[in-house]
């Protein structure tokens, strides 16, 4: 009877361990307070879909726990506002960091550059601000990083060649102005998104790269890279058939390049009664059509890229503009930046020529250039 008691309860204890439910891991007590920090720093309360900090951290709507350590947070579309605290360092293991679509504001902090083990990390769609820090460089094993629709200015610093696993940059809206010619390290299947911003130059390595993936619209580009294998957008720049031709030939959609702002600079100048002038449209490519206008109505036979006006009188002057197509890149006109012309006769003393007068020529930066004829 004792064995077949001791049997009984040795079955008993033994289904408790095996069945019974087991206690919830404990998360490390840093980020536990981490976490605390960023909810009420961020307005916590009031979020969209809040925390419950009386239940376990792991049960926390965007939080993912492994073996006790956050690696994941994401906090997307939850009305988070103000900025984002520097206790956010202290989830040292931290892998994906989405804190995109919010009303987050003000500098990033420092700390958040000493997250190493940061595979994703999204910022998109807030007010930051600020330069883009040279430490976004210890982020050694990013392969995601969207900084789109903020309010970052000045250049992406050359560190970005640190992130070696990087794959995907997104900088659209932003207030950027030049990137770094180590960003040409990354290979064929690098995307780059930086539209919208105030590039008005790539380093001449990107012209020569190739890319799965390339949108630089809405910038003050004159060169672009030809060699793209995946979705391409340049539209709204002031990209030339010297670019556009091989850009169409390889299959970019009308859309995705036309229209381009007006191409070369604008002109306002004065010229004395009897001189010559000579102004530029040049737009490079081997099948470009030119029409001047004068006021906006067609000059006759003035086909060529450079408008000549000899011995030029008082109804010479107005507003000169050219219109140019190419066979070879449909569904688009450039135009060049307009030139006003003004006729006098009124010559300084200083100014007078006795024997010759001068030519001026306008060339495609619009800097005048004085040269004598023959009389």
């Amino acid at each position: 009877m004792k064995k077949l008691f001791l049997l009984f309860l040795t079955a008993c204890l033994l289904q408790c361990t095996l069945f019974a439910p087991k206690a919830k891991a404990q998360v490390n007590i840093q980020d536990s307070l981490a976490l605390m920090k960023i909810y009420y720093a961020t307005g916590g309360p009031n979020w969209i879909n809040t925390w419950d900090t009386l239940q376990p951290v792991s049960s926390w709507s965007g939080v993912t726990v492994d073996s006790g350590r956050v690696t994941k947070l994401v906090l997307s579309y939850k009305n988070l506002v103000s900025s984002i605290p520097p206790e956010i360092g202290n989830l040292s293991e931290l892998e994906f960091l989405y804190f995109n679509n919010n009303q987050l504001s003000g500098l990033l902090p420092s700390e958040l550059f000493t997250l190493s083990n940061l595979k994703g990390l999204d910022l998109s769609h807030n007010f930051l601000t600020g330069f883009i820090s040279d430490s976004l460089g210890y982020l050694i094993n990013l392969n995601f990083l969207n900084l789109q629709n903020n309010q970052f200015y000045g250049a992406v610093p050359a560190s970005i060649s640190n992130l070696e696993n990087l794959q995907t940059i997104s900088l659209d809206n932003n207030f950027i102005t030049d990137l770094p010619s180590s960003i040409c390290q990354f290979g064929l299947w690098f995307s780059l998104t930086i539209g919208n911003n105030l590039l008005d130059s790539l380093p001449s390595c990107m012209l020569e790269m190739n890319y799965s993936g390339l949108h630089i619209s809405h910038n003050n580009l004159t060169k672009v890279p030809i060699h793209v294998n995946g979705l391409y957008y340049l539209n709204n720049n002031k990209v030339t058939f010297e670019y556009l031709e091989p850009i169409a030939e390889i299959g970019v959609p009308i859309s995705h390049y036309s229209p381009q702002d007006s191409i070369l600079l604008p002109i306002d100048t004065t010229i004395y009664l009897g001189d010559t002038v000579v102004f530029d449209s040049w737009a490079g490519g081997l099948n470009s059509i030119y029409q001047w206008k004068k006021n906006g109505i067609p000059i006759p036979l003035a086909t060529d890229p450079f408008l000549g006006l000899n011995n030029v009188s008082f109804s010479d002057s107005g507003v000169y503009s050219c219109d140019i197509t190419n066979d070879s890149v449909p569904g688009i006109v450039l135009n060049r930046s307009r030139i006003v012309l003004h006729v006098t006769n009124q010559v300084s003393t200083s100014e007078i020529q006795i024997a010759d007068k001068p030519i001026m020529i306008y060339d495609a930066n619009s800097q005048a250039t004085g040269k004598k004829s023959t009389s």
